[in-house]
């Protein structure tokens, strides 16, 4: 697998754990949520997500999501200095 999208949401009309952000980030990615890995340090936000079939982690941390990626196969190495801490990630996983 190799990692195609990181989809950041930074600002919303919809708050998580709604239905509405779930259905959007879906839409918004046009794949099946099977395909989405989502990361979270929140349960209830990971519960909400895999109601929709998406792969969801929760994590604590921006190691414990570089742990999690690298474990998907999506990620070699680190990653970038970008991504902060406090980042809510989905990823679209592809096969290669």
């Amino acid at each position: 697998m190799m990692l195609r999208i990181i989809w950041q949401i930074k600002a919303a009309l919809q708050v998580k754990p709604d239905r509405e952000i779930y259905e959007h980030v879906i839409r918004d990615l046009d794949v099946p949520p099977r395909r989405i890995a989502f990361f979270d340090d929140t349960w209830v936000n990971v519960q909400a997500a895999r109601e929709f079939g998406i792969v969801a982690f929760e994590v604590d941390g921006i190691m414990e999501l570089e742990t999690q990626l690298q474990g998907l196969g999506v990620l070699q190495g680190g990653l970038p200095p970008t991504i902060g801490r406090s980042m809510k990630t989905s990823v679209e996983l592809s096969p290669r």
